[in-house]
């Protein structure tokens, strides 16, 4: 079985591995994710012959940050002026 994005959504990529062999007719994928946020996703499985399926429609939401790092870190200057900053 193949799992695949159907409608895409919000121009995801879908990462892990997608490809699993059926045992009892059962393909299990963990670990897969779709790296975009976005509303009205759906996956598709193929495998050879007419074995298809189209999951119902999914949203991918923004999860809370868990970490803040500086990649420069802040230094001392004149209130009002703007920061040359990059914040990740």
């Amino acid at each position: 079985m193949t799992l695949a994005i159907g409608t895409n959504a919000g121009g995801g990529t879908l990462s892990g591995t997608v490809t699993h062999a059926a045992s009892a007719g059962v393909a299990t994928f963990g670990g897969v994710s779709i790296d975009k946020v976005g509303t009205g996703y759906t996956l598709t499985a193929s495998a050879t012959g007419p074995a298809t399926g189209t999951s119902t429609a999914f949203n991918i939401t923004a999860g809370t940050a868990a970490t803040l790092v500086f990649t420069v870190q802040p230094t001392s200057t004149v209130a009002g002026r703007a920061s040359r900053r990059r914040w990740k």
